[in-house]
């Protein structure tokens, strides 16, 4: 018990130190909101849908109510609801979720809506958990944007966040990158601006780790 909370411990340390990391630009937040969601997800896939229904309620606010086989919208629409099941499914194993929270389930014609209502089966609010997740870790990353420049007087934060700038992949500069006043010209002060706005990623990579590294690997070059 005693490792499993100091793994614990250094994974919601490692997930903040990231946010900090990865909040740079919007290139840098959506990578790591994906990347995160996908992983949210996969811990969420261990659960029992019963607790993920839990989760929502306690750490998301979203206090959705199952259906019961005795309200009146069942008993007409019963078909309708349980149409993507065999059998007879029981009516509490629909979750009553608003039509803004299941966009995605109904974009793809996976539920039952209903006045404004989506009847969501609780195998499905996995869905609705990662798509919630991942709108609120966006909305946290870019608030961590706007305290970027007083986190960096902190000089342990700053040290840090600059020592990881020896990832290849990731550029790491802490200075906004203004645009050249001349157009026609490419001048070498300007190089940071243009791969940023143009190159593709495989370039953007490469000038990345020269910038960090001074130098490139064999395979780099070719």
């Amino acid at each position: 018990m005693k490792n499993l909370a100091q793994a614990q411990k250094n994974d919601n340390i490692s997930h903040f130190i990231c946010r900090l990391a990865y909040c740079r630009n919007e290139e840098l937040r959506k990578w790591y909101a994906n990347q995160e969601t996908r992983l949210f997800f996969h811990r969420l896939a261990s659960f029992e849908p019963k607790l993920v229904l839990q989760v929502l309620r306690e750490k998301c606010n979203m206090n959705y109510t199952q259906l019961h086989h005795t309200e009146e919208i069942w008993k007409k629409f019963q078909q309708q609801i349980s149409f993507r099941f065999k059998g007879k499914p029981d009516a509490e194993e629909f979750i009553k979720v608003p039509f803004k929270d299941a966009i995605s389930l109904v974009s793809n014609r996976q539920v039952f809506l209903h006045g404004g209502i989506a009847f969501v089966h609780i195998q499905d609010l996995n869905q609705i958990a990662r798509s919630q997740f991942r709108a609120k870790l966006m909305s946290e990353l870019n608030r961590a944007y706007k305290y970027l420049p007083t986190t960096m007087k902190d000089p342990r934060l700053s040290q840090m966040l600059i020592n990881l700038s020896n990832h290849n992949a990731i550029d790491f500069n802490l200075t906004e990158v203004s645009a050249p006043k001349d157009s026609e010209k490419i001048r070498l002060a300007d190089l940071d601006y243009y791969a940023r706005q143009s190159f593709p990623p495989c370039m953007k990579t490469l000038f990345t780790a020269l910038k960090s590294q001074h130098h490139l690997k064999h395979f780099g070059r070719l």
